[in-house]
C-alpha cells in the first residue's frame, strides 16, 4: 500500500481481461517463436550494418513532468506500458542461416535508472540528453529500448524514452511515449491505467507478405517503374566529390515566425492541403530559382499505417519514398498546389511498394550506381498528452541522434495541433555549414511569404532573397570606391603562414602540404633563383609536372622578384624551344629526369634543377618589385601554330586571386 496516495498499486491492471497485475497470471504464449523481419527492418537492418558502431537508429524523445512528479508511480506506468505491448519487447537473434530474425522476449519487472540532475543547468541537462541518445543500442539478444529517468528539480523530472529504429518508427515512439505519459497521470488521479493489449507486429508482417504475391503488388510495380524511367538526376545542394561520406550530422532547429505560422495555417485550411506540400513547395522553387532544375527528387517518409489496428501497433512501419515532381517556372503557387495534390495522392496509392525494390529497379537502369535522393522532407503533428490536471504538466521533445545518411533531412514538425511550426534542419557536416543551412531556412521563408501572399504570382517572379540579402545586393556590393590595399600574392601567402602555420595549403595524391611547409621551400627556391639570375628580375620558365614542388617553385620566384612561365613537360621540344626563345626567358627550373627526357639537350639559359636544390640556412632577402612587375606569362596556342603570349602584372594577379577568394566567401588573407 502506498501510504502517500492512499491506493494499492499491484490492484492496477491491463484491461484486457486476461492480465492481472504486472507479474501475475499472464497470458502463456510461445516465446520461442521465430518470425522475420518486415521490409521496413530490413531497411534498417542494412543501414546498421553499413554505419556500425553509430547511434544513426536511436529514436529518442523526453517526456518531462511538471508539478507532481513521483518516481514509483513513474516507474510503474513504464513497466505496465511493457507488459501489455509484446512488439516493444521484441528482439534480434541471428538465425542458423546468418539472417537476423525476432522474437517477443516474456515481460520481466525491471527497475530503470534514475539520475538526480537537479542541480544541473538546463544547458546541461540538454548535454545529458544529448549524450544519451548517441549511445548507440546493441541490436543483438538484448532489449531494443532504454528508460532513463531523472530529477531536473524538487517539482521536475521525466523520462527519456530511447528505442531502436528496428522496433519503432516516429509514430510508435510517440504513441509509447503518450501511454506512458496518460499512464502516469491515471494513477496518480487513483484511476485504473487505462491500458489495452497492443496488437501485435506480427499482423503487419503477416499482412506484407499476402501483398507481395498479390495483383496489388504487380500493379505497384508497373507504377514505379513509370515513375523512374522518367525521374531524371535526385536533387542535391551538394555534388558529392569525395568517395568516402562521413555519416556524422548536426542539428539546426528554428521557430517558424508568427506571421509565418498564420500564412501556412490559412492556406492549408482554405486549400485543404497538409502542410507538407507548403514546405515541400517553398523548397522545390528553392531548388528551380538556384539551379533552374525542371524536376524536384526528395525522400518523403510515409506512415504505412494502413487501418486502424495498425495505427494502434509498437512496430517500424515508415517508409521514406523517392517523390518525383515536375516543376515549371511559369506556374503560379496556386496551379503548382494542384499538381504537387495530384501526384501526391497517385504515390499514396502506391505507397506500399517496398523501397528496397524501388532502390533495386532504379538501380538495375543506373548500373548499380548512385542514391534515390540525398534530402529528405518529412512533416509530423506531434501532440502530446494533455492533463486536466492543473498541478501536472506533461511536455515532449525530440532529440537529433548526431548521424544520418542523407545529406539534408528537414523535419516540419506542429507541436499540439496548433498553428506554430517548428524546423529542424538535420544536415552532413561534412557537407554544410551552420551558417549555409541558416541561409537556407530564411530564404524558404522569404519564398514562403512571398508565395502565400501572392499565390497568382509566377514562380519565376518570387524573389529568394530576404530584404537585407536584396539591400546588399543592390547598394552594398554596389559601392565600388572600396579599394584592396597595395599587396602580392607572396605577400597574402606569408601572411596566411604566419597566421596559421599548420593549416593545409594543398593536397595532392593524398599527401598535405602545409602553408608552413610551403613557405619554408619557397625561400628555399627563391634563393636559388636569385643565385642563378644575377638578381635580375628575369623571366623563369618553370618546366614541372603538377605536384607540390611546383607550387614551391612558384612561389619562390615570386618571392625573388621574378616572373615565371610555366611549360608543361609533355610539350614537344621543339614548341619549347620555341617559346624559351620567344620569351626570353633567362632562367629554367626543372627537374634533372625532366629535361634529361624532354629532349632538349643543353638549354641556351642557366638551369636550377629543383629537387638539387639545398635548404637556405642564411637570410633570403626578398626582392622588391613595383605593383605593375609582371607576375607571369601563359603561351597559347596561338593562331598558325605560333606559341602566343599572354602577360598578368603583379597587380591584376593579386586582384584576381582577392576576387576568386571573396566569390568563395574566404579572406583574402587566407590565401590556398
Amino acid at each position: 500500500m502506498d501510504k502517500k496516495k492512499g491506493i494499492n498499486i499491484d490492484e492496477y491492471t491491463v484491461s484486457d481481461g486476461k492480465h492481472r497485475g504486472l507479474t501475475g497470471n499472464m497470458e502463456t504464449k510461445d516465446y520461442g517463436q521465430r518470425f522475420p523481419l518486415s521490409l521496413s527492418q530490413k531497411n534498417i537492418w542494412n543501414l546498421e550494418c553499413s554505419l556500425k558502431g553509430t547511434s544513426v537508429n536511436n529514436l529518442s524523445a523526453t517526456i518531462q513532468v511538471e508539478g507532481r512528479v513521483d518516481f514509483v508511480l513513474l516507474q510503474k506506468s513504464i513497466q505496465m506500458v511493457l507488459e501489455a505491448d509484446d512488439s516493444l519487447r521484441a528482439r534480434i537473434e541471428q538465425s542458423a542461416g546468418g539472417d537476423p530474425v525476432q522474437y517477443h522476449a516474456p515481460f520481466v519487472k525491471e527497475e530503470f535508472p534514475v539520475y538526480d540532475l537537479s542541480h544541473t543547468s538546463r544547458e546541461g541537462i540538454e548535454s545529458w540528453e544529448a549524450a544519451m541518445t548517441r549511445e548507440p543500442i546493441p541490436v543483438f539478444d538484448g532489449p531494443l529500448y532504454r528508460f532513463i529517468l531523472f530529477r531536473a528539480g524538487e517539482n521536475s523530472g521525466g523520462v527519456l524514452v530511447k528505442m531502436h529504429h528496428i522496433i519503432s518508427d516516429g509514430w510508435a515512439q510517440l504513441m509509447v511515449c503518450n501511454r506512458i505519459a496518460q499512464t502516469y497521470l491515471n494513477l496518480l488521479d487513483g484511476k485504473p491505467a487505462g491500458l489495452e493489449k497492443s496488437p501485435s507486429y506480427e499482423l503487419h508482417i503477416k499482412e506484407e507478405q499476402n501483398y507481395l504475391s498479390s495483383r496489388a503488388y504487380e500493379k505497384d510495380r508497373k507504377y514505379w517503374e513509370q515513375i523512374l524511367e522518367e525521374s531524371g538526376e535526385p536533387s542535391v545542394l551538394k555534388a558529392v566529390s569525395s568517395a568516402v561520406v562521413s555519416p556524422l550530422g548536426s542539428r539546426v532547429s528554428f521557430d517558424l515566425p508568427q506571421v509565418l505560422n498564420h500564412a501556412v495555417y490559412r492556406f492549408c485550411t482554405e486549400n485543404r492541403v497538409a502542410p507538407f506540400a507548403v514546405f515541400y513547395m517553398a523548397l522545390a522553387i528553392y531548388f528551380k530559382r538556384i539551379g533552374g532544375a525542371d524536376r524536384f527528387t526528395i525522400g518523403v517518409p510515409i506512415m504505412n499505417r494502413t487501418n486502424y489496428v495498425f495505427k494502434r501497433t509498437t512496430g517500424m512501419f515508415v517508409t521514406t519514398l523517392p517523390f518525383f515532381n515536375r516543376i515549371d517556372d511559369s506556374w503560379s503557387w496556386n496551379e503548382f498546389n494542384r499538381e504537387l495534390t495530384g501526384a501526391w495522392f497517385d504515390l499514396l496509392k502506391h505507397q506500399r511498394f517496398p523501397y528496397s525494390h524501388i532502390e533495386k529497379i532504379y538501380q538495375s537502369r543506373n548500373k548499380g550506381e548512385g542514391r534515390l535522393f540525398n534530402i529528405a522532407l518529412s512533416y509530423q503533428n506531434s501532440q502530446a498528452v494533455e492533463s486536466r490536471d492543473a498541478s501536472v504538466l506533461i511536455s515532449g521533445r525530440w532529440h537529433y541522434s548526431g548521424y544520418q545518411a542523407e545529406q539534408l533531412c528537414i523535419h516540419v514538425t506542429n507541436m499540439a495541433d496548433s498553428k506554430c511550426y517548428s524546423i529542424d534542419y538535420d544536415y552532413l557536416t561534412q557537407f554544410f555549414a551552420r551558417e549555409e543551412i541558416e541561409r537556407l531556412h530564411h530564404t524558404i521563408c522569404n519564398i514562403l511569404l512571398e508565395a502565400l501572399a501572392n499565390p497568382e504570382k509566377p514562380i519565376r517572379q518570387l524573389s529568394v532573397l530576404t530584404t537585407d540579402e536584396r539591400e546588399r545586393v543592390l547598394y552594398t556590393f554596389n559601392r565600388t570606391g572600396r579599394y584592396l590595399e597595395e599587396r602580392s600574392v607572396f605577400d597574402a601567402l606569408e601572411t596566411s603562414s604566419d597566421e596559421y602555420p599548420r593549416r593545409v595549403a594543398a593536397i595532392f595524391r593524398g599527401e598535405r602540404l602545409t602553408y608552413q611547409a610551403l613557405l619554408m621551400r619557397a625561400f628555399d627556391i627563391s634563393g636559388a633563383v636569385l643565385s642563378a639570375s644575377g638578381g635580375d628580375q628575369a623571366l623563369v620558365a618553370v618546366l614541372l609536372p603538377r605536384g607540390f614542388e611546383l607550387l614551391e617553385t612558384m612561389a619562390g620566384v615570386l618571392r625573388a622578384g621574378c616572373a615565371w612561365m610555366l611549360l608543361s613537360p609533355d610539350l614537344p621540344a621543339g614548341r619549347i624551344r620555341r617559346i624559351l626563345t620567344q620569351s626570353g626567358a633567362g632562367l629554367l627550373v626543372t627537374a634533372r629526369e625532366i629535361l634529361e627526357r624532354s629532349g632538349l639537350g643543353e638549354p641556351d639559359i642557366p638551369v636550377v634543377f629543383a629537387e638539387e636544390v639545398e635548404q637556405n640556412t642564411g637570410q633570403v632577402p626578398q626582392v622588391p618589385v613595383k605593383p605593375d612587375s609582371l607576375a607571369y606569362v601563359v603561351y597559347t596556342s596561338g593562331s598558325w601554330l605560333r606559341p602566343w603570349r599572354i602577360s598578368t602584372g603583379r597587380e591584376r594577379c593579386f586582384l584576381s586571386v582577392a576576387w576568386a577568394l571573396m566569390r568563395l566567401c574566404w579572406r583574402v588573407s587566407s590565401l590556398c
